[in-house]
């Protein structure tokens, strides 16, 4: 059992996937009242919902008794998601190459997050991608319920007008829309790697097979 993001009042579960904006995000579900983060007596981790000291979890799972909660899920580009993971660790060791960083075995360039959903039994009910995270928060009927739908749209607005965590890193490169620039890390066979064991979110993301070009 593991601690996770929950609102017992709006009865939503919120799977912060790491990499995929969770920050941003997070700064929607404190929003929407009643967020805490439900905790393992067992474990080490402790968190008091009067105190702020840790904001979010990247657990996925349902807390005892939620069973009947909608779960919101964050999901990415895989392309972009697996860049910016080799960014995250080239700046710990620069000696490390994007190719050998694919090609690892056991799958280092991304933690295969989607495979636990089968153990956890269900899949999400909510998906909130990185790229139209406006778009996708607006299909949340429960989303605006606390705060009403002008005041959810303001928050939606001024939460996602700009990207306040890029360029953290020495080979972080955006485009105008804001996203990490891939093409100058990716080639043909190294993309077919990352598409051929990613396919569930690129699918359900309807993400472009070709995205990274």
């Amino acid at each position: 059992i593991k601690n996770m993001n929950y609102n017992p009042k709006l009865k939503l579960i919120w799977w912060a996937t790491s990499g995929c904006a969770s920050r941003s995000n997070n700064g929607i579900f404190t929003n929407l009242g009643e967020e805490s983060i439900w905790y393992d007596a067992n474990s080490n981790i402790y968190h008091n919902i009067h105190r702020e000291m840790i904001s979010h979890t990247h657990a996925q799972g349902i807390p005892p008794g939620c069973e009947d909660y909608k779960i919101i899920c964050l999901i990415r580009n895989p392309y972009t998601r697996c860049v910016s993971h080799y960014i995250d660790l080239y700046e710990d060791n620069p000696k490390l190459k994007f190719g050998n960083f694919i090609n690892t075995p056991n799958g280092r360039f991304d933690d295969y997050y989607f495979l636990e959903w089968e153990k956890i039994g269900r899949n999400p009910d909510y998906i909130i991608r990185l790229e139209n995270p406006i778009k996708d928060w607006k299909k949340i009927p429960e989303a605006s319920q606390i705060i009403g739908e002008d005041k959810f749209n303001i928050l939606l607005e001024d939460n996602f007008k700009q990207n306040h965590y890029a360029n953290n890193k020495s080979l972080d490169k955006y485009d105008p829309n804001g996203h990490q620039i891939v093409n100058r890390f990716f080639t043909q066979e190294l993309a077919d790697i990352v598409y051929e064991k990613l396919k569930p979110i690129f699918e359900l993301g309807n993400y472009d097979k070709d995205s990274w070009k």
